[in-house]
């Protein structure tokens, strides 16, 4: 089962991501999609913070390596973000 949802959920997030890209789409359908992306996200580096909070009680390795894992991705979302709007004057 975990494997059937993972496919869906690359498919998708592919498709998204697809779409994004293709500048023949317009923008009404292209701007809410990044926007989507942009939520997940942020959603999953809120709860990876979260966790590292809620866990800082009981055992301060697993909230350290949250806070690694969540500011490893808050990097890279940033890197790719400056990396998306160099490459493109207008998005």
């Amino acid at each position: 089962m975990d494997y059937i949802i993972e496919i869906i959920c690359e498919l998708f997030l592919s498709v998204i991501l697809s779409v994004i890209d293709d500048r023949k789409i317009s923008k009404w359908i292209r701007y809410p999609l990044t926007c989507i992306i942009t939520v997940l996200y942020t959603f999953t580096i809120g709860v990876l913070i979260w966790a590292g909070i809620v866990s800082l009680k009981n055992d301060i390795v697993k909230s350290v390596m949250f806070f690694g894992l969540s500011t490893i991705l808050l990097f890279s979302g940033i890197m790719s973000i400056r990396r998306i709007c160099e490459k493109k004057d207008n998005f």
